[in-house]
């Protein structure tokens, strides 16, 4: 009897985990959203959480940080979201081979256009008070 009641209340529940049915897992950075989805967020709207989700999928792939700049300079230059400033200057750093981990940031290596870009991206998150970027504005070499 016990038996019974107890198949009648979990089968319905193991039913459920049938091959057909299973769910799709996502990693904690992956999006549910494509990145066709993301981009368009990000020209419309300027959607930060689709700009999150959008830098992960190209950090979590082979992808090179080049495809971001245009997402990142249109977060950054039209919507004055920090952290894509940053992204900017972190990504025109990569290109020029500019090392950013230890003491000053020499930007000597950079054309003028790339270095005013560079400089402007970190002046504008220091303004807003992003992070550490008042110390790596002080440190840059120009």
């Amino acid at each position: 009897m016990k038996l019974s009641i107890l198949l009648l209340v979990f089968l319905p529940f193991l039913a459920c985990q049938s091959a057909g049915t299973k769910n799709k897992t996502y990693s904690i950075n992956e999006s549910k959203r494509s990145i066709i989805e993301l981009r368009q967020e990000i020209l419309d709207k300027g959607d930060s959480l689709a700009y999150h989700d959008l830098y992960f999928k190209f950090v979590d792939s082979d992808n090179e940080y080049n495809e971001l700049f245009f997402y990142a300079y249109v977060m950054a230059f039209k919507y004055n979201y920090p952290k894509a400033y940053m992204d900017v200057f972190f990504i025109l750093c990569k290109m020029y081979n500019v090392k950013v981990e230890e003491g000053p940031i020499n930007l000597t290596s950079m054309d003028t256009v790339s270095k005013n870009l560079a400089v402007e991206s970190v002046r504008r998150a220091a303004l807003m008070n992003y992070l550490d970027t008042k110390e790596i504005f002080k440190s840059l070499r120009q």
